[in-house]
């Protein structure tokens, strides 16, 4: 999450993401200095914290990091075996939960990443707030 973004500071973003998502990993991206990037990443709940100037060494290594530490006080978003992730009682969850995702290129969805069952909800989520 960069924390310049337009209309929306990444730190203020980081904040609904770990509200609405509490599994969601976040690492925050600056110009600041990486002092006061830990200091912002920890006030928002963030993973971790990567300065811009050491983007390129360092991102991938903290990505890495970040989705291989387990989270505790978190709930799984999607656990084996369980569909109850799928956000809604109304026709988009339905739809969601109902469709034979077997037979698409993104297989069963109990197999699913963590990373693509976050981007359904986050999706799911603004469908169903925005109509």
């Amino acid at each position: 999450m960069d924390i310049n973004m337009p209309r929306m500071d990444g730190l203020e973003a980081t904040r609904i993401l770990r509200r609405e998502l509490p599994g969601c990993k976040v690492v925050i991206v600056t110009q600041n200095h990486a002092s006061i990037a830990r200091q912002q990443a920890e006030s928002v709940d963030a993973c971790a914290s990567v300065t811009k100037t050491d983007l390129t060494r360092d991102l991938g290594a903290t990505v890495e990091s970040v989705l291989a530490a387990p989270q505790p006080d978190t709930k799984d978003v999607g656990s084996k075996g369980e569909q109850g992730w799928v956000p809604g009682g109304g026709a988009l969850g339905r739809l969601v939960r109902e469709f034979n995702w077997a037979e698409t290129p993104l297989g069963p969805i109990d197999n699913w990443p963590q990373s693509l069952k976050i981007a359904v909800r986050i999706c799911s989520h603004h469908v169903l707030q925005c109509g």
